[in-house]
């Protein structure tokens, strides 16, 4: 339950605050590459334990896939998409990574009380 919460933190910091971070750090763009992500991440400050949800978020599908055919775990696209949605896009699972002009319209604050999602991948 309290992995849950960390993930559910780390997320949200994810949806609010790296935006922002991304635009001063790459300048604006619809998406980032993986290694951009996970440099602003770092950079600033936030949980690096959930990172592969920034990924999800942020890279697009092919980006995303090409990075994690090197690491030892598997993350299904997919999956994450679809457990991102349901949690904090209101079930839109083709969602458009937040802007830096603040949170995305879409996102939901409902991630604390939905608990049928407890897998914790963690990067």
């Amino acid at each position: 339950m309290f992995n849950k919460f960390k993930k559910n933190k780390a997320i949200k910091s994810y949806i609010s605050t790296l935006p922002t971070w991304l635009t001063k750090d790459y300048g604006v763009s619809e998406h980032y590459t993986p290694v951009q992500v996970l440099k602003s991440i770092e950079r600033h400050g936030l949980s690096k334990k959930f990172s592969i949800y920034a990924l999800a978020i942020y890279a697009t599908k092919t980006e995303y896939l090409d990075y994690i055919s090197g690491l030892p775990e598997t993350y299904d696209f997919s999956s994450i998409r679809s457990e991102l949605a349901d949690n904090f896009f209101s079930g839109e699972i083709d969602f458009l990574p937040p802007q830096s002009s603040g949170v995305y319209e879409g996102y939901s604050s409902s991630a604390e009380s939905n608990s049928d999602n407890s897998s914790s991948l963690g990067h």
